[in-house]
């Protein structure tokens, strides 16, 4: 597999650039997703804090809250100090998507229209079961985190080479 890029975002309107920038010249995987599973999880997660996070059954809320509670606020510190995710980490299996479960073209349509209705809220946002209440500017810039982490496992393809 080719090694992963680093890829610096300013805005989520980098990322759906960024995006839309595979999808028209294509990529190569250096992760397990390819470019329409890791639109599909990060538009999940966009919607979230707008529309509210999936119930989770007692033991996960248990873990989650505890997690929050005790570590949350600190967390969130971490991954914005350090600017990223560590590989592997555990997500929420319903926003796993599978590989063949959409197009990589479907995906960046929802994957802009969920950053539109993300940037366009101006309404309370749901806490993070993870890292608590934040304010929008707080959950953008996780968001701008999360989206870096995901679309740094796709590589543009070469001049020259094909999909």
């Amino acid at each position: 597999m080719p090694a992963c890029r680093t890829v610096k975002f300013h805005s989520l309107a980098d990322a759906v650039a960024d995006a839309e920038s595979l999808l028209q010249g294509g990529y190569e995987q250096c992760g397990q997703w390819n470019l329409a599973q890791v639109l599909g999880h990060c538009s999940d997660w966009l919607r979230f804090p707008v529309e509210g996070y999936p119930r989770v059954g007692f033991p996960v809320n248990l873990i989650l809250g505890t997690v929050r509670w005790v570590w949350g606020p600190s967390l969130r510190r971490k991954v914005v100090r350090e600017g990223g995710f560590k590989a592997g980490s555990a997500t929420m299996p319903e926003t796993v998507k599978a590989a063949d479960a959409t197009t990589d073209q479907a995906a960046w349509v929802a994957f802009a229209a969920a950053v539109d209705q993300f940037e366009r809220h101006r309404g309370p946002l749901h806490a993070s079961p993870l890292f608590g209440a934040m304010t929008h500017e707080e959950h953008r810039q996780l968001q701008i985190i999360h989206v870096q982490h995901h679309l740094s496992h796709l590589r543009p393809l070469s001049a020259g080479k094909q999909p």
